[in-house]
């Protein structure tokens, strides 16, 4: 009998993975009972979906998987309510979208494989769709634009004018062509009669995954309900008749690129320890615990902070920290003087260096960090070589993010409140639920396993297509009460997980860890961040 090479058996148990996992996520069980029905068979009563807007962010887009792309799009919330309720080929028609063809844009994150031990290995498509009607004579119906902070709906026309220096303003709206108007104006213009409002995410999820560094702090809840009130008012008065419902945000630090690399990095610690690799007087992982990036002087001095072993990724502790998804390279490199941070810790002295041409390095190090940075120290075990601040988001940046993200939900629930909406779609209560493995929906248990879960894309932080389900049959439920009808809800285990194969195989050993897998894609991730609005005054730095 012929031997079969290592390799070559690696190869067929990564094959045979892929195909289970295909089969298994996109087969649905017909045998289960659903609430749903199949799209166009109900009435509308007066509902219609060409004057049904959508304003809202990259969840309200369709983005998935890193990417806005056409299959992802047609599985966006927006679109699957008017599928639902003219059919799946009207709905082609009159619900308009900037869509894109395939792999689309920035550039989408893909299943290349499984290692040994089943779990995911994931690649970046280089290729990138095109937008196929841009030059449709009138605003989209689908006005989700991608790193939009909630003030932007009514104020900014192009990402020139925007504070987040989006470039899916400029697809979405298309000014001047549509009259230099703001994403409030063009909902208006189609004299809507139906409007979803999901903004908010970004103003605190760009503070969130980079580590509480930049932004420096979420968006102050003055502001952020200043703007909502402006919103919802111009939405008000210029559509009086329209029923608006507000969706609200959810927690951004129980995402998967918040809390998947935490626990891994733990179990690395203690294996290292007993092993004997980590001196078993080390009490755990140190961090440099800066609160900001402003590149100016004077540098404060901090001191490195201790990540204690059961705090590492263990979220319900009063002390617990986070391992970003950026930052997995924590448990591959702990100990090592290779430094693994060392392009994180030139990123920062440049941009102070940019501050002031004659900052040297000596003084950067020395003045920056107590004690003295040295990269020849034992990586993450030293506070002398600690691990960044970005990789890590530590009990008071979790406070602070969880805190902002309840003051934006108060201040969600008071527009219905206040007569501008009908009613909120509680969708932090909804994905929190998930997150907790909580959610059985047309008998299928919906998980939020990284890569590997149903309802979460393989950027960690976007929901999928079945999550998209999910969201829309809270909101039909809501149109047929408010219009007199009984569209039928979405069958949400006849949606598919949204994860594509890639065409290229994955750098990744198929008998890589956990952790090597995810600190093999810290660029991927990084890509992620910064599309969530993370390291915005660093975009043009390597």
């Amino acid at each position: 009998m012929r031997k079969t090479s290592s390799r070559t058996s690696s190869l067929y148990v990564s094959s045979l993975l892929l195909a289970i996992f295909f089969l298994s996520s996109c087969t649905p069980n017909q045998s289960l009972p659903t609430d749903g029905g199949q799209p166009g068979t109900g009435s509308r009563g007066s509902f219609d979906a060409v004057r049904y807007v959508s304003i809202g962010n990259s969840i309200t887009a369709g983005f998935l998987s890193n990417s806005l792309y056409e299959a992802g799009q047609r599985n966006s919330y927006p679109y699957l309510i008017a599928r639902q309720a003219h059919g799946v080929d009207s709905a082609r028609t009159i619900f308009q979208m900037p869509i894109f063809s395939d792999p689309g844009t920035p550039g989408r994150i893909e299943l290349g494989g499984f290692t040994t031990t089943g779990t995911p290995i994931t690649v970046i498509n280089p290729s990138a769709g095109q937008p196929t009607n841009l030059t449709l004579p009138r605003p989209y119906n689908n006005l989700g634009v991608p790193g939009m902070l909630l003030a932007e709906a009514p104020t900014a026309t192009s990402s020139a004018s925007s504070l987040s220096r989006s470039a899916a303003l400029d697809f979405v709206l298309r000014n001047p062509t549509l009259g230099n108007r703001t994403t409030i104006q063009q909902a208006l213009a189609l004299t809507p009669t139906f409007i979803t409002f999901h903004l908010g995410n970004n103003d605190v999820l760009g503070y969130a995954t980079s580590g509480g560094v930049s932004p420096a702090a979420p968006v102050p809840t003055a502001l952020f309900r200043a703007a909502l009130d402006s919103s919802l008012s111009q939405l008000r008065r210029g559509a009086p008749n329209a029923k608006i419902v507000a969706l609200n945000v959810p927690d951004v630090s129980v995402i998967p690129f918040v809390t998947t690399a935490g626990p891994l990095v733990r179990t690395a610690f203690a294996v290292g320890q007993s092993l004997g690799r980590i001196p078993a007087a080390v009490p755990g992982v140190f961090y440099h615990r800066r609160g900001s990036l402003v590149p100016g002087l004077p540098i404060a001095r901090d001191s490195a902070a201790i990540m204690r072993t059961a705090d590492m990724g263990d979220l319900s502790r009063p002390t617990g920290c986070a391992i970003l998804l950026t930052g997995a390279a924590v448990g591959t490199g702990l100990g090592s003087t290779a430094n693994p941070a060392r392009s994180v810790w030139l990123g920062l002295f440049n941009a102070y260096r940019a501050a002031n041409p004659t900052l040297t390095w000596e003084v950067f190090r020395t003045t920056f960090f107590a004690p003295a940075l040295d990269t020849l120290q034992p990586f993450g075990l030293s506070p002398a070589n600690p691990v960044p601040n970005q990789w890590v988001l530590d009990e008071s940046e979790i406070a602070t993010a969880r805190a902002a993200v309840g003051a934006y939900n108060e201040a969600i629930q008071s527009q219905v409140t206040a007569g501008r909406a009908v009613a909120v779609i509680d969708i932090n209560g909804l994905f929190g639920r998930i997150l907790r493995n909580e959610l059985v929906v047309d008998g299928e248990l919906l998980k939020a396993d990284l890569g590997t879960g149903s309802v979460i894309s393989l950027d960690g932080v976007h929901p999928s297509p079945k999550a998209h389900g999910v969201i829309a049959n809270e909101i039909l439920r809501i149109i047929n009460r408010e219009f007199n009808a009984t569209i039928p809800l979405v069958i949400v285990r006849d949606l598919p997980n949204g994860l594509v194969q890639a065409g290229q195989s994955a750098t990744v050993s198929s008998a890589a860890t956990d952790l090597e897998v995810l600190a093999a894609n810290r660029s991927l991730f990084e890509q992620v961040a910064k599309s969530l609005g993370a390291f915005s005054d660093q975009r043009d730095q390597k």
